[in-house]
């Protein structure tokens, strides 16, 4: 490893597979293009970092730091992001299939395109995200906080979003065949499907 990593560092193209940064400060790096698959990121701080194209693959990346992070176009398939902080990051295109992201924070996050087909994780907080185009086909999303979300055009089929907060989300467009909707909550600002039956699929509206 010829670059290594650290804080506001700039190594485009790192190769680090199965590489070791538990609790490594890599705030404001340049690290696009990255290959970090497989590698562990527990605790680990990547606030404001240049992550563009890089794969992190199967890395634990439980309870990181990745606020305001540049992800886009990302390989994170099956990358553990339990209680993870993504607050303000672009997440746009990113690959998030079969993640865990129990308890992970995606506050105000871009996640236009993103794949997070068969991901999962209980009380995911998606508040004010932008999930326009994503696909979460098959996602077990428990809890998840989806209020003031935009998901237009979003693919959730056969999705598990049960007591999910959807108030004031935005679902036009949205595929929701075979969704678990059930004890999930919405309100008069919740835009729905053109034909969807809130009451049928056990949607409980709040005014």
């Amino acid at each position: 490893m010829d670059c290594q990593p650290a804080k506001g560092v700039d190594c485009p193209g790192f190769e680090a597979v199965n590489g070791n940064f538990e609790d490594v400060d890599m705030s404001d790096a340049v690290l696009s293009d990255a290959n970090l698959h497989n590698a562990n990121l527990y605790n680990a701080t990547l606030d404001r970092a240049v992550l563009t194209g890089a794969n992190f693959g199967d890395a634990d990346m439980a309870r990181a730091s990745i606020r305001y992070a540049d992800l886009t176009d990302a390989d994170m398939y099956g990358t553990t992001l339990r209680r993870a902080d993504l607050a303000g990051a672009t997440l746009t295109n990113v690959d998030l299939r079969f993640s865990d992201l129990y308890r992970a924070n995606l506050y105000n996050t871009d996640l236009a395109g993103a794949r997070l087909d068969h991901a999962s994780g209980r009380s995911i907080n998606f508040l004010g995200a932008n999930l326009t185009g994503a696909s979460m086909a098959n996602a077990d999303m428990v809890w998840a906080s989806l209020s003031a979300a935009n998901l237009t055009n979003a693919n959730l089929a056969g999705a598990n979003l049960r007591r999910a907060n959807l108030r004031g989300a935005d679902l036009t467009g949205a595929n929701l065949l075979g969704t678990n909707l059930t004890g999930a909550f919405a309100d008069s600002r919740t835009t729905w499907p053109e034909g969807f039956v809130t009451f049928v699929a056990g949607v409980i509206t709040w005014e």
